[in-house]
């Protein structure tokens, strides 16, 4: 009985180091990349401070597809108000604007060969950007 009760007892801290080393290999929020929010094929091809505490990203993937995303540098668990804005010369603006943990968006336009303005907003210091008509494909 005592060899069962100490092979319970090792089970069990093998079965809750395992968890906490699957736990530490699933990617927290924190570790959200811009790639990675957008989706397969995009990449990063500009950025801007959003104050001091995001930066908005500008992605493409090939073909005219756009996407922005309003990321916090340090994310620290609590919601904030974050906008990611995304819009191309004559067409409506698509925004994403809540209070989020980590980031806003993804907010995506087709516009191939257009050019594109592209904002983001952090609530956290009233930062904000708003690029000019540019990367017009």
């Amino acid at each position: 009985m005592k060899n069962i009760l100490k092979r319970a007892g090792l089970l069990a801290g093998a079965m809750a180091m395992s968890a906490g080393i699957v736990g530490a290999m699933t990617s927290p929020a924190s570790a959200a990349t811009p790639a990675g929010i957008c989706g397969a094929g995009y990449s990063v091809i500009d950025s801007h401070a959003v104050g001091a505490y995001a930066t908005v990203y500008l992605l493409y993937k090939s073909g005219g597809d756009n996407c922005v995303v309003t990321l916090l540098k340090n994310p620290d668990g609590k919601k904030h108000q974050l906008g990611a804005y995304l819009r191309y010369k004559g067409g409506p603006m698509v925004k994403d604007v809540n209070n989020y943990t980590t980031y806003a968006g993804p907010v995506r336009v087709h516009a191939p060969s257009k050019c594109v303005e592209w904002s983001g907003l952090s609530g956290i210091d009233d930062g904000t950007y708003v690029s000019p008509w540019e990367h017009c494909g």
